[in-house]
């Protein structure tokens, strides 16, 4: 590991360096080089990304009903927070979002991190539409011109 590390950084100060060999510096044989450098996703990354912005904005929406029903429960501050424990809502969502993280960590296996994460915006888009559909939540134009220009930037990136 170290002796991968010490080749990037004398590569970093060759003036032939670019972005990408930092990625096929990290990457296992040549299938996985010719994956992980690749300028455009696969069918399939694009899928399991858009699965798991999804994913994070069930999570997210899970975490509001477990605050909706936190902010019902009787008892002062210590047993509201202790309730959380037997919520049902909050548990799914910790449990979903551990998978989540498992998930990935195997999508980062074969996907670039730089190409990967823009995908989050997807979540960030999602997310408050569900909420106003789910819990009534106010969708405003400037909301939505927001979110218009959240999938503008994605769709920038990863064209």
């Amino acid at each position: 590991a170290d002796a991968r590390y010490a080749r990037l950084a004398d590569s970093s100060r060759e003036s032939h360096w670019h972005i990408g060999q930092f990625v096929r510096c990290n990457a296992r044989g040549p299938a996985q080089r010719r994956i992980m450098s690749g300028d455009r996703l696969t069918l399939s990354q694009i899928l399991l990304l858009t699965a798991y912005a999804g994913g994070m904005s069930a999570g997210q929406l899970l975490f509001k009903m477990a605050a909706n029903s936190y902010a019902t429960a009787d008892g002062g501050g210590v047993g509201r927070f202790l309730a959380l424990s037997h919520n049902l809502y909050f548990l799914s969502a910790v449990v979903l979002y551990a998978g989540f993280a498992l998930l990935w960590v195997w999508i980062l296996s074969f996907t670039p991190l730089s190409r990967a994460y823009p995908f989050m915006a997807l979540a960030f888009a999602l997310t408050p539409l569900l909420a106003g559909s789910l819990f009534g939540e106010t969708i405003s134009l400037r909301l939505i011109i927001g979110l218009l220009l959240i999938l503008a930037g994605l769709f920038f990136v990863s064209a």
